[in-house]
């Protein structure tokens, strides 16, 4: 215990650290409670000093020299009752609750001009993306068809190619129409006049700069009721996708419905045809604009659609489709019983760095809307890390530093939010919560 005290006490020790609301409570609690273990580990070598002391003075009096066995034995039994009761209140048994912050509901209402009531254009594009899913059973078809083996994109490699790679040369030519295109959950499962289509039970929330292996596992270690992925990524990634469908069709979760925006946003009706405007060149813009164009395998500039479609940004609200998130998720809160977000945190945590990804856990969890977690290994969380790198990182974190691919998301995001302030931290208590997204995850650090 002494020599993992200044482990954990180090990182305490810096205030300077631009922590948020919540992180900044837990900062104090901890250095509270480090005081505490500090008092409760030196109380007992004070009492058996005082013990031994007033023992050694009393044997050398005549008048109690005749009773010096029982005052022996009399100091030992108090120093040993002193001993058990500070290891218990160090090992935790008599452990102080974490802080609590009371976030008023008011704190996270959307500003004025985000509550205003929607067009019937609005509700109706909201109607028609809530009706899109993409089954396992597709997402696994989809993912067979890559590489070598498979029929589309034959530099596919599940270790370096990211979602966005598999959006450019899979996702975009495979629901490109005669007259345009649609999202590529329509073109695998197209829409039927006899009556309305499934809705989906999860929505997920994921970064298009994580590996789509990693997104695809996420997803089916969901459908398969695990609490992370590793295994299933590795049983992906060494070509045994009939054992991964055997197992999920013995589950029954083949046809299980995800929402997915990669997969249910008609890509030719936003991005297809380009990468946005250039930022000038020679700046730090220009050189990560340039590098989100470019396949993460070759290093080569992505194919460009050259489809007739029309496209629909921040300049067309009521036909974008990508500025209805936080209405269809509520909407589909209330029509589907039991639906969830699942979050699919990549390797490096870049999902809470991503503008649109940190809005739609804060919207999930003023609607109500159950989260499930699903991170790559539960070994990224030890207290052997002493830097605690992976917690700073999220204790730093502030929507107003977040990114997006397109600066005018970014900016339709922050309008949203009446305090940002606030909405930190609601997000940091959506974290590191008792009932946080990584709550179970941090349990080495004591948090």
């Amino acid at each position: 215990l002494g020599s993992a005290l200044p482990v954990v006490r180090r990182p305490t020790l810096r205030p300077s650290l631009c922590l948020g609301g919540y992180t900044r409570a837990e900062l104090m609690w901890a250095q509270d409670y480090l005081r505490f273990l500090r008092k409760a580990m030196i109380a007992p070598v004070l009492c058996d000093g005082l013990l031994l002391t007033l023992n050694t003075v009393l044997f050398n009096m005549e008048r109690f020299f005749e009773y010096s066995m029982v005052l022996d034995a009399l100091v030992r039994t108090i120093s040993s009752v002193m001993e058990v009761i500070c290891l218990l209140f160090a090992v935790g048994i008599y452990k102080e609750h974490r802080p609590q912050i009371l976030l008023r509901e008011a704190r996270l209402e959307r500003s004025s001009r985000g509550s205003e009531p929607k067009s019937e254009a609005w509700l109706g594009k909201v109607q028609e993306l809530a009706q899109r899913s993409m089954p396992v059973s597709a997402l696994l078809d989809l993912y067979r068809r890559l590489g070598q083996e498979g029929d589309i994109m034959p530099h596919y490699r599940p270790d370096q190619s990211k979602t966005t790679d598999v959006v450019r040369h899979a996702i975009i030519p495979l629901s490109r129409t005669s007259d345009g295109g649609v999202a590529y959950s329509d073109a695998v499962a197209p829409r039927s006049a006899e009556g309305p289509r499934c809705l989906p039970q999860r929505m997920v929330t994921h970064a298009w700069d994580n590996l789509f292996l990693h997104l695809v596992a996420a997803v089916v270690a969901d459908a398969m009721g695990r609490r992370d992925y590793e295994q299933v990524a590795r049983t992906i990634e060494n070509g045994n996708l009939d054992l991964v469908e055997d197992r999920l069709a013995q589950l029954g979760a083949l046809d299980t419905g995800y929402w997915i925006c990669a997969f249910c946003v008609n890509q030719h009706a936003g991005i297809c045809g380009g990468f946005g405007d250039p930022p000038e060149e020679g700046t730090d813009a220009y050189s990560k604009w340039d590098a989100k164009r470019r396949d993460s395998v070759t290093g080569e500039v992505f194919p460009v659609c050259e489809c007739a479609h029309p496209k629909f940004f921040n300049d067309s609200p009521e036909n974008c489709e990508m500025n209805k998130f936080d209405d269809m998720m509520a909407k589909l809160c209330k029509e589907v019983p039991g639906f969830l977000q699942l979050v699919a945190v990549d390797e490096k945590f870049v999902l809470f760095s991503r503008a649109w990804c940190v809005a739609e856990l804060v919207e999930a969890s003023r609607c109500g809307i159950g989260q499930h977690v699903q991170i790559k290994s539960r070994r990224h969380f030890d207290i052997s890390e002493s830097d605690m790198a992976i917690y700073k990182k999220l204790a730093r974190l502030t929507v107003a530093e977040c990114e997006a691919s397109r600066e005018e998301d970014k900016e339709a995001i922050l309008r949203k939010i009446s305090n940002i302030q606030e909405f930190d931290t609601h997000l940091q208590d959506l974290i590191f919560g008792d009932n946080g997204l990584l709550r179970k995850q941090f349990v080495g650090f004591g948090l």
